[in-house]
């Protein structure tokens, strides 16, 4: 565990729990609702696990039981908002779910700021402080296990031996009394290491001292290789989210170009009504127009017609006159 896994995960952490927000939003919009899957409860989310797990080694920093209260918090928040929008039986009002909604805001911004906190101290502070505050950790749960250990230890329990156990016990310890026995009868004394025995005791010591060496080298890269699995699969993890994100991302593109199309299509309707309308109402003008040119046309024909009649008559008057 080091500074540096520490704030990988927090960026994960941070990109893998924003699409609450976007989520969100869809509810209060009530659009496409069919495509939200339901919430992740927060136990079985991947960063609970990974507290839990390197529970040992980071519970001493004073930041960690805050941000995993945040963390629940931000779960239950967008739980309650998911399942009271999906609910039909008595569903709460918009404006309730306004009030649901500006919460979980609230809560995702003290989530994500409490995230960058904690990578900004983290980068602040040094290895060694770091390597301090978790090898004090480390070796206070383990004092703390033997403590438990021991004290869950009961000497009673050796009354809960079976019978074959305690013959096994006797059996044992009478084989040693009577080699302790033999031995003082024989009177043997044991004399001190010859040089040959002594550097072979010497060697053996050495290998032994070797071996450890080696087999904790054997450990160190264990531990390595099951760190570099774990960020393995928190990269994984994140990738898989990421495309989660970009397939949302692609489907409100589409959403919002289908609603675009819907648009101006409803606008070429209009248009195209408008121009039909236009056209009917130029066409009713042109046919008055028509008409009124025929009306002229006939008054004017009627106005010669009756000029003409009023002619012959003055003039067949005039010969009447004449003729007097």
């Amino acid at each position: 565990m080091n500074k540096l896994e520490i704030i990988y995960i927090l960026q994960s952490v941070r990109d893998s729990h924003s699409f609450y927000l976007n989520d969100g939003q869809v509810l209060i919009d009530g659009i496409n609702l069919d495509r939200l899957e339901e919430p992740v409860k927060c136990e079985d989310c991947h960063f609970s696990h990974w507290c839990e797990e390197h529970q040992n080694e980071i519970s001493a920093f004073p930041w960690f039981q805050e941000l995993k209260e945040n963390h629940i918090e931000l779960h239950n928040k967008f739980s309650v908002l998911f399942f009271e929008s999906m609910r039909k039986y008595n569903p709460k009002t918009f404006d309730q779910l306004l009030v649901r909604f500006e919460t979980l805001k609230s809560e995702a911004n003290t989530f994500n700021g409490k995230l960058d906190d904690i990578e900004t101290e983290l980068h602040i502070m040094t290895d060694d402080e770091f390597t301090k505050i978790v090898s004090n950790e480390t070796a206070e749960n383990e004092q703390e296990m033997k403590s438990i250990d021991i004290e869950q230890y009961d000497d009673n329990d050796v009354a809960n031996l079976d019978k074959e156990s305690l013959k096994q016990v006797e059996v044992d310890t009478s084989v040693t009394l009577k080699q302790d026995i033999k031995s003082q009868d024989n009177k043997v004394v044991r004399s001190e290491p010859s040089a040959h025995e002594y550097e072979e005791s010497t060697n053996t010591i050495m290998d032994s001292e070797t071996s450890s060496k080696h087999i904790t080298l054997k450990e160190q890269n264990i531990v390595q290789l099951q760190q570099k699995k774990e960020l393995s699969q928190l990269e994984l993890v994140h990738l898989e989210e990421t495309q989660k994100l970009t397939l949302q991302s692609a489907e409100q593109l589409e959403q919002s170009y289908c609603l675009k199309q819907q648009e101006i299509e409803l606008e070429q309707k209009d248009n195209e009504g408008l121009i039909a309308f236009k056209d009917n109402a130029r066409n009713e003008v042109l046919d008055n127009l028509n008409e009124i040119t025929e009306i002229k046309l006939g008054l004017k024909d009627f106005i010669h017609d009756l000029e003409t009649k009023i002619s012959d008559a003055q003039v067949k008057q005039d010969m009447d006159k004449s003729s007097i």
